[in-house]
Order: C-alpha cells, then structure tokens, then sequence
C-alpha cells in the first residue's frame, strides 16, 4: 500500500515585500464571496435590479447574517464582502441572464403557496404547475384568427392560440376573504374582466377580475395563465366561481365589460349563461379612431371628423328607434357610399355586435360603468408603482408583491375611505347636507349636492305633474321648448331621466332633485329602495371587520330616522336658494356650453358665420353694460363666512393660562457698521421732525 504525500512551501511576508503590497490593501483585490454571490442570486430573483438598492442588501447580509460579531467582521476595503458596484452590476446581469432562460420558477412558488396557506387559511389557492412545454401547432386559420381578433382589440400583445396542450399548462388563481366579501356585494350586477402583460420576464397573462365599489374600483380575484385561450380564461372564472359557492356567497353576475377580445367574451357568456357582455365605450372609441386614421382605409382628411360623429351618434343613442334612424343617416351618407372598406367593417365587425356597445342597450340596466379605464387604471397602477424595477422578475416575486403589496393596500384604501365616512365613527356633516345622504360615500354626496345647487335654478312652473309617479321637466338650455319626462319608479325597479346625464352616469340628475324640489307631494323616500340603498350608494360597514373593529361606537350618535313624509323643501333653508343673479349666470353657461358642442357639429359656414357675428355683438354689448373701474371690471367680493371653533371648558382654561404670561421681551438689535450708524441718524432726524411739527 502507497501514501502520497505533496509538501507546499509559501514564502514569508517579508519576501513580499518587494514584489507586492500586503495586509489590508490585498482585500482590494479579493473576488466575491461564494455566500455573497448567491444571496445576490437571490435577490435578483425577488426582482432586485438596481446596484444601490443590491449594495444595500448586501450589507445588511454581510452584517446580520454572516458575521453579526463586530470584532470579526471585515473591513469595508474587502471586496469579498463589500464588492465594488462594477462587480455587483455584472453579477445582477449574469444572475438575469440565468434566470431569463430558465424554466419557470415553478418550485419556489410552490413552496411559496404553501407557506402562504398556511399564514392565510381563509384565502384561496390554485396552482397548477406546466409539466413541459406545451405543444402549439397552429394552422393558417388559427393565425388567420388571432390577427383578426388582435386587429378588433387593439391589444398590446398578440399571444399564440395553441390547438392542441397534450401537457398541463401553467395556471395560478387567487382569492382573499376580502375580495370574496367585494365580489358578493358588488359582482352580481356588473363585473370588469382585464388582461395585463410584462409583469415577469415570462409571457404570462395576468387577469384581473375587478368590480365598481362605492369608492372607486377593487380587484375582486386574479388568475395567472400560460396561454390567453377561452379554455385558461374559463377556468379561472369557474375557480372564482366555486369558492364563491364554498363560501355560501353565490355569484352570477348578470353582466361584464370588456374589450373587444372575442376570447374573453366567449369564455364569460359560457362560464355564466344568461350573462350578457358589455364593450368598454374606451376601447370601441380608440378603435374607432384608430381605424379611420389609417390611410389604408381611405377616408379623406376632411370627412373624419364627419365620420367619427355619425358613429358616435350611433353609439350614444338613447333608445333603438335612436340608434336605428343614426344607423340609416350613416348609411345614407356621402362619406359611406364612396368607402367600400368602410362599409365592409362596419357592416361585419360592429352592426352585429350593436347590443354590446349601443347606449339604448344597456340604458334601463342601472349599468354606472361605461369603460374599464378604472380597471387599467389598477393595473397601471400595479406595474408602476409596485412593480417599478421588477418587471423581469421571477413569477414567484411578482406574485409575492402581489399578494402582500398591493392587494393590502388596496385594501387598506376601500376601509379607510368607508369608515370615515361614517358617522357613528366621529364623522361631521355640513347643515347643508340632509339627513338622507348622511353616511353615504362623499362621491355621491358631492354629487346631488352640485344637482341639487342646479336644481335651484328651475321654478315651480318648470315641473308639470302627469301622474303621482310622473313628471316633466323643462329644459333650461332649449329655451324651455324642450321637455324631459322623469319617472320615479320603473318597471326595472330604478327611477328614469330622458336626459344625457342620467343615461351615461345612472346618478340622480337634477331633472329628479327639480322633481323633488317643486313637485307635488314628491319625495326622496319615492324612488326605489334597491336604487336608494344601493351598494354603490351606502357605506360598508360589514369591512370593518377585516380590521377588527366594532361598529359599536362608546359614544352612541343616533341620527334621527327621515319622515316618511319628508320632502326636499326644508332644503331650501338649509342649501340656500341661490340669487336670481347667480341662477341667471348659471343659466347663461350652460347655454355657452351648448353653443359650444353645437360649434364642433355644425359644418356650415352660413350658420358659424351668424353666430360669430351675434356672438360678438353680445360681447361688445356686455362690455358696455357692465360697471367698470377706469376701463376694468373689477372682480366680485366674496364674503366668506368664518365659523367660530367651540372651545371647551379645559381648552377655554389653557388659553386662559396663556394670556396670563408675561410678554416676551424683544432681543435688543446691536448692529454695527455704516448702515447702522445712517440708520441711528435718520431715526433722530425721524424723531425731530414729529416733535416740530406736534409743538405748531
């Protein structure tokens, strides 16, 4: 049997001496640590990109974890340990490029979700991992048909339609107790579906189911898919779907808006039969636009406008007989008769499709959203303002902002926005406010009120009683020719304008408020109950259990209940009726404002010509008529009403205390110089000259 044995000889330092420096300086020189360099690994994995916040880490690392002695913890000049930002930055391009090639992230996130379920045992939880890549063999008209349908979405990304995933794909849902309270209280009349890219390095679709609150927009559940197909879309609904049901908190919504995204839409009607889906009036406009600003399609620079108007009219009509003479003036037109491809898209893209856009459709629905915009508004402000720098993170660290950044937030947001609203929590009204939209989201009361302030403006002669239930209102910007019938109930349970206002928001007009104001025996308690106590329109107060609150204030406020009887003329005392000049001005700038829409409508020059002309002989005359001081009007003084702050007994006591103390005593100016010396002198010529003239 043989031993090897190998002799190693190092020279002293003091051989060194010469050649090379030694001792502290050799830490300049020292590559990173293997521990260093995973932890920076992993980091770059939580989607930490940036060599500031990188070194920041780093340190702590080094400091807590690896050497929490201070005795024997290296010097700063070490670069094992303290790498320079050259180093640290090729790290974090070498650990991107790592992980921008490798498979998913698929065992951390699994481990993640575990560790999730169990400090969350109330939320939901789906994985499915992808077992391999899945096949996607396409065939013309699958390419045919995801251009076609990238085309109507004008979507930000064209993803692959696979025909055939002979394995599991990736998939990934989730939903807290929270969001399942939102979805029953708000879900069941209208939901928002909404797709957003790039959120990792992979292409991974994130959906955001997301319904209008009483304060704004909340995400209501998401699912991550690997492809965007009906099927992925499908079972991300039906998962939302069953833990709604486990949680005894049934959910079919009656409708949904969207995109013009024929996936989505397919996957949502057959997910929830009977549910009809609505098109975001956002994205039909933008599609629109965009469709007649192509050259390609031939449209003359100065029909577009002309064009773009006749489509919105169809869009915006009121009732079908609207929509169907709006239809027949288009195809009528000049601009339809020369344009083949114009007749060709709109004949077969969008006629089909009227029920879904047309106001007329959804106008008697009580619908309060007309776009997505506030669901796009959440994923941007998802992507920008808690994904900043993270975009090319791993699945896992998106995820984990997501569910531990943001949807708290969010969160934290819709509580804070309900419970102080809330008058047995402390909150204070105006007198002006009446008592029925007390404890009701600010948006709302904000809004009758400035209803009510326009209301004011009408007469008693203004409002003609047909029936007990219903009335016609004159309008103010028609020269009174116009007449607008209100109901207060409908056949659908919800009250009824003719106006635009109602038809596009759905919120009390001030056609009704006029109603309220000066008809006969009408009421506040008239109009339906579901429209009264709507979701939308009262606070939530079953959330503040989320946060451990009781709504059992120590101090009971008890606010009186609204008489049965009540009407809206006590209100007068209380908001003030406004003086005829300022009813009048009132009157006068909506009348402006009509003629200014009117001036973007009209294309005759005869017409723009009378009214410049009159429009500037009314100028001159009111520049006459006005008072001015030395050619200027002088602007109107406004009286603000200051509110004295009651002081109670202890504070009255504090500021009794206060008055009591002696006055400060001023520092004494001891300047020097020049200037002080001019000053000292021009202060006694001061002096002298009051005393002179005080003796005549």
């Amino acid at each position: 049997m043989t031993e090897r044995r190998i002799y190693m000889t190092l020279p002293s330092d003091e051989k060194h001496a010469g050649t090379h420096p030694t001792g502290t300086l050799t830490g300049f020189f020292n590559t990173i640590n293997v521990s260093v360099k995973n932890k920076l690994e992993e980091l770059v994995g939580h989607g930490v990109t940036t060599v500031s916040e990188a070194r920041r880490h780093l340190k702590v690392y080094v400091e807590t974890v690896l050497f929490p002695n201070p005795k024997s913890r290296p010097v700063s000049s070490d670069t094992a340990y303290y790498p320079t930002d050259r180093v640290i930055r090729n790290h974090i391009y070498a650990a991107r490029m790592k992980l921008r090639y490798a498979k998913l992230d698929q065992e951390n996130l699994q481990k993640q979700v575990e560790e999730w379920r169990t400090q969350n045992p109330r939320d939901k939880y789906k994985l499915v991992l992808a077992t391999s890549e899945p096949t996607a063999e396409t065939t013309a008209q699958d390419v045919e048909q995801s251009l076609n349908a990238d085309d109507m979405n004008d979507e930000d990304e064209v993803l692959p339609i696979p025909k055939k995933e002979e394995k599991a794909t990736f998939f990934f849902c989730h939903q807290t107790e929270y969001q399942r309270h939102l979805l029953q209280r708000y879900g069941n009349t209208l939901c928002l579906l909404d797709a957003t890219y790039k959120t990792t390095r992979y292409e991974l679709p994130m959906f955001f189911l997301a319904v209008k609150t009483n304060f704004g927009y909340s995400v209501a559940g998401q699912f991550v898919v690997q492809f965007e197909t009906v099927a992925a879309i499908q079972e991300g609904l039906r998962t939302i779907q069953q833990w709604m049901l486990e949680d005894e908190r049934p959910w079919t919504p009656r409708y949904f808006m969207t995109d013009f995204s024929e996936r989505e839409i397919r996957a949502i009607e057959e997910t929830f039969p009977g549910c009809h889906v609505f098109l975001c009036d956002f994205h039909r406009e933008q599609s629109w636009v965009r469709w007649v600003a192509k050259s390609c399609n031939c449209v003359p620079a100065a029909c577009k406008e002309n064009l773009l108007s006749m489509l919105r009219k169809c869009a915006h009509a009121v009732t079908p007989a609207d929509y169907e003479r709006a239809l027949e003036s288009l195809k009528t037109s000049q601009i339809w008769m020369d344009n083949k491809r114009l007749q060709t898209w709109f004949s077969k893209q969008w006629i089909p499709q009227s029920r879904r856009w047309v106001w007329a459709y959804r106008n008697n629905e009580g619908i309060q959203v007309n776009t997505n915009n506030g669901l796009e508004a959440q994923n941007k402000v998802f992507k920008y303002a808690f994904l900043e720098k993270r975009k090319d993170s791993s699945v896992c660290g998106m995820l984990h902002c997501l569910l531990t950044e943001y949807l708290p937030a969010m969160m934290q947001k819709y509580i804070k926005e309900n419970v102080s609203a809330m008058g047995c929590l402390g909150r204070s009204y105006s007198e002006a406010i009446p008592e029925y939209l007390k404890d009701r989201p600010a948006g709302f009361i904000k809004h009758c009120m400035k209803k009510v302030e326009m209301a004011n403006t009408l007469e008693k002669d203004d409002v003609l009683k047909i029936s007990d239930n219903h009335y016609q209102v004159k309008s103010e910007v028609f020269s009174k020719k116009k007449m607008y019938d209100v109901y207060l109930q409908t056949e659908s349970g919800l009250p009824s304008c003719a106006c635009m206002d109602w038809s596009w928001s759905h919120l009390p007009c001030k056609h009704m408020f006029a109603v309220l104001l000066h008809g006969q025996g009408a009421n506040w308690l008239q109009l339906p109950e579901m429209f009264r106590e709507s979701p939308f329109f009262t606070l939530d107060k079953e959330v503040t259990s989320y946060i451990g609150m009781t709504l059992e204030p120590e101090v009971n406020h008890e606010v009186p209940p609204v008489d049965s009887q009540c009407s809206l003329e006590p209100l007068e005392g209380r908001v003030g009726r406004k003086s005829a000049t300022k009813r009048i001005a009132l009157r006068c700038r909506e009348k402006l404002d009509l003629i200014k829409d009117m001036s973007y409508m009209c294309d005759n020059v005869e017409i723009l010509q009378y009214a410049d002309d009159h429009l500037t002989a009314l100028v001159m005359t009111l520049q006459d008529m006005m008072n001015t001081d030395e050619g200027l009007v002088p602007a109107p003084v406004v009286h603000s009403v200051r509110f004295k702050r009651k002081i109670t007994q202890s504070q009255s006591k504090r500021v009794k205390a206060a008055r009591d103390l002696p006055l400060r005593k001023k520092k004494s100016q001891r300047r020097v110089g020049m200037a002080a010396d001019r000053a000292k002198v021009n202060r006694k010529i001061a002096t002298t000259i009051a005393f002179v003239q005080e003796e005549k």
